[in-house]
């Protein structure tokens, strides 16, 4: 594998899904093999429902710094950035791994434009609630500032119902 980036390897939940009937086929013969097909499905959904505990804990990493850090982006708006440049002025002051994602977004938005697609590139992480107010303020036509800002709130309200929760 020297020299294959990470991109290039197959996914988890479709390695597994593929390996099951081939361990069938090699365990019970042509019968394992039926068998191996018919639960190959299940395989894939239960394994790509599993999400790593660092994953787990790069995401609650970045919903604990998000909000702050959405406050300046709704202070660059109102100023009158674009949010690409909304994007690449708060990465900058951002703490890691925030501020790693904030410039891939920057970079996006430079190279796609202010897009759904690129909004809903954060759908399944820490900010997606960020990329749905952008998305929402693109079609209907609100003022983006404002409704970063709830964003804010909104994060800080479920990060404190979070911490009850665990303590």
């Amino acid at each position: 594998f020297a020299g294959r980036s990470a991109a290039n390897l197959p996914e988890p939940a479709w390695l597994a899904a593929g390996l099951v009937p081939l361990v069938g086929l090699l365990l019970e013969g042509v019968w394992g093999l039926g068998l191996g097909i018919a639960v190959a499905p299940i395989v894939h959904k239960l394994v790509s429902g599993l999400e790593s505990a660092g994953a787990r804990k790069h995401q609650a990493l970045l919903a604990s710094q998000a909000p702050p850090m959405i406050d300046l982006m709704a202070a660059a708006l109102v100023a009158g950035r674009p949010p690409s440049a909304a994007f690449h002025v708060v990465a900058g002051v951002a703490p890691t791994p925030l501020c790693i994602e904030l410039q891939t977004m920057a970079h996006r938005l430079e190279l796609m434009g202010e897009s759904a697609q690129v909004w809903r590139s954060l759908d399944g992480t820490a900010l997606a609630p960020l990329g749905r107010a952008f998305y929402r303020a693109s079609v209907s036509g609100i003022a983006v500032a404002d409704v970063v800002a709830d964003v804010a709130d909104e994060m800080r309200r479920d990060l404190g119902a979070s911490r009850k929760e665990a303590a």
